[in-house]
C-alpha cells in the first residue's frame, strides 16, 4: 500500500514539474511577444482617425485585452475595457487613463505591470490602426 502512495505521489510531482517548466516557457515566450511587438509600436496621428469606436482583442496567452477606443475630433474621448485577462493585481488599467490624458498610446508602463500596461497599449494602437 506504501508503495502504491509513493508510486502515485512521484508522478503527481513530475506531471507538477512538467507543468510548471511548461507555463514558464509559454509565459517567456509570451513576454518576448509583447516585447517584440511594443518596439515596433508607433504613434497614431490621431486627427487621421475618424470619429467612431474601434475595437479589438489582443493579447498572448494570459496577457490578453479586448477594449473598445472611442474617437471624437481628432480625440481619444474614451476607451472601455471590456476583458483584461491578467493576473490579479496586475490589469494596469490606469494605462488607459494615462493613454487618454497624453493622447498617444505609448505611455509610462504602471509599475510591477509592465506586461500588462504595454499589452494595453498594443491593443490601444491596434483599434486605432483600423480607421
Amino acid at each position: 500500500m506504501k508503495k502504491k502512495i509513493l508510486i502515485v505521489v512521484g508522478i503527481i510531482l513530475v506531471l507538477a514539474a512538467a507543468g510548471g517548466t511548461i507555463f514558464k516557457m509559454k509565459l517567456s515566450q509570451m513576454e518576448e511577444e509583447v516585447k517584440m511587438e511594443f518596439e515596433k509600436l508607433e504613434e497614431v496621428d490621431l486627427s487621421s482617425v475618424a470619429d467612431g469606436t474601434y475595437s479589438v482583442k489582443w493579447g498572448k496567452f494570459v496577457n490578453n485585452a479586448d477594449l473598445d477606443v472611442i474617437v471624437k475630433g481628432g480625440k481619444i474621448e474614451k476607451i472601455n475595457m471590456k476583458k483584461m485577462d491578467a493576473g490579479s493585481g496586475y490589469e494596469a488599467l490606469e494605462t488607459l487613463d494615462r493613454i487618454i490624458e497624453n493622447q498617444k498610446v505609448k505611455v509610462d508602463a504602471v509599475t510591477g505591470a509592465t506586461t500588462s500596461s504595454k499589452v494595453i497599449m498594443i491593443t490601444t494602437a491596434k483599434a486605432l490602426e483600423k480607421k
